[in-house]
């Protein structure tokens, strides 16, 4: 049986602490050791707020130190990159499509462009992509893009310097054309 005061709630000695809901059944639970268990999510529910991991061992290495310890955004999500601009860039039937994953600042985008006879074809050829989900700001990103049909299409995707919402695909090989190009790319926000 929990004691419950004005400013406190504190279980018997040795028990855990469960909050439960009108139904009866266990909301939070908070055992004798300190941790929580949430039986639903864990909303924050201020923007700009989350989890804070000030406690924790910040880095020791030499010249390095930490500038924020708190987790405040996390998202999953597609997006559909649109084609700006190219040079060199061929194919028909040409459909483009995405996903990213957000953590805090940074931002993981992938990108499938599909077609019959896609070809990026020669040094300094370029496929401008728009509509990343998250503006670029204060540094540009990197990745890369290559084709699961041809061993032979290989190429660096980078993320303008700031403010960008563009990907742009330069092709360092090809000679061949492919169904598929595949893109990942990291960029921070």
């Amino acid at each position: 049986m929990s004691v419950v005061t004005k400013d406190t709630i504190q279980p018997s000695s040795g028990q855990a602490l469960t909050i439960k809901d009108e139904g009866g059944t266990a909301s939070i639970t908070v055992a004798t050791n300190g941790e929580a268990t949430f039986a639903e999510n864990l909303i924050v529910g201020t923007a700009g707020k989350g989890i804070s991991f000030v406690n924790q061992t910040a880095t020791a290495v030499s010249g390095s130190s930490a500038t924020a310890e708190i987790l405040d955004h996390y998202e999953e999500g597609t997006w559909t990159p649109t084609q700006k601009a190219e040079s060199g860039f061929e194919g028909t039937s040409i459909t483009y499509s995405g996903t990213y994953t957000r953590i805090g600042n940074t931002v993981f985008i992938n990108a499938k462009i599909t077609g019959t006879g896609l070809e990026l074809d020669g040094t300094n050829k370029y496929l401008v992509l728009e509509g990343i989900p998250f503006l670029a700001v204060g540094q540009s990103g990197a990745g890369s893009f290559s084709s699961p049909n041809s061993n032979s299409t290989t190429g660096v995707a980078r993320v303008p310097v700031s403010p960008s919402n563009e990907l742009v695909l330069l092709c360092s090989k090809t000679d061949s054309t492919t169904a598929e190009f595949n893109v990942q790319a990291t960029y921070y926000v």
